[in-house]
């Protein structure tokens, strides 16, 4: 679903995906209303051992979004400069694509921190979605690549409900 999802959002901003754009909010929120009206389930599993890429969230569609994620996470444009050691004069000067190369390694970190927080997003937007449609359903993942996984797993009813009583503990 979320490759179908994806393709989708990629069509309408012609090849330049970004997951928060409203576009694509919509595409996500119609696809998983489809989904919930088809199957119906017990309980909702976002997926097993999913993943995200760090090379992802460099598009034209990402620069406002990756400097609404700078201005929440650093407040002032001095602490951005002081933590980055650059002289921006707003935050429209960051540039998503400075952040490519770990010769900065600041920026390049608050990249992949950015990733991970729209990763736990798209989690929690799914959830949310389900959630109108079926209120009392668990939804829930199990697995997941490296990141932010306490972000991840916020507001997910579970996290891996293996068989092992030491991994679901773990």
């Amino acid at each position: 679903v979320i490759q179908k999802l994806n393709k989708k959002s990629e069509d309408i901003a012609d090849g330049d995906y970004c997951f928060y754009r409203p576009e694509s909010l919509e595409i996500w929120r119609k696809e998983a209303q489809e989904c919930i009206r088809e199957l119906e389930p017990a309980m909702y599993n976002l997926g097993d051992e999913l993943g995200f890429s760090y090379n992802a969230g460099y598009g034209r569609q990402d620069q406002k979004y990756f400097r609404e994620f700078l201005k929440n996470q650093y407040k002032t444009l001095e602490k951005l400069n002081r933590a980055w050691q650059k002289d921006f004069k707003s935050f429209d000067e960051v540039d998503v694509n400075f952040c490519r190369s770990p010769k900065n390694f600041t920026a390049w970190f608050d990249h992949r921190r950015y990733m991970e927080k729209m990763y736990a997003d798209v989690l929690h937007f799914m959830r949310n979605e389900i959630k109108k449609l079926d209120p009392a359903a668990p939804v829930g993942c199990e697995g997941s690549m490296p990141g932010d996984i306490e972000l991840s797993m916020q507001d997910l009813e579970y996290w891996g409900p293996y068989q092992n009583n030491v991994y679901d503990e773990v």
